[in-house]
């Protein structure tokens, strides 16, 4: 993310955990960067592995402190991933502190 400028909250996320939904699109990705700048350990959740390894690298580059960045597999049409997903981060981190849901999604809905 080129041209990143300072924010006046600098270190609002350090020591945070921030699990962003569709982490590995462009804007999830670039939200986990300015999110792992500032601090956070930053859970990126998308559908494959392969992209959210590429993600992974770009958020890594920019952590500061002791932010770690992971990856979760996980269809956010299934509310049993998602439990998964939110699971697997809580174990790795202890705590959530935020929820981006970032994720899209194009195709029909149905009643659960």
């Amino acid at each position: 993310m080129q041209g990143l400028q300072p924010t006046h909250a600098k270190d609002r996320f350090h020591g945070r955990t921030v699990a962003i939904s569709g982490g590995a699109g462009d804007f999830g990705m670039n939200c986990g960067i300015r999110m792992a700048k500032e601090g956070a350990n930053v859970a990126l959740i998308g559908r494959t592995e392969e992209s959210l390894n590429a993600a992974k690298l770009e958020v890594g580059k920019t952590a500061t402190g002791n932010a770690k960045c992971m990856i979760v597999v996980c269809d956010v049409t299934k509310p049993e991933d998602c439990e998964a997903a939110l699971a697997a981060i809580e174990k790795e981190f202890t705590h959530i502190h935020y929820v981006f849901n970032n994720a899209g999604y194009q195709g029909d809905f149905a009643m659960v």
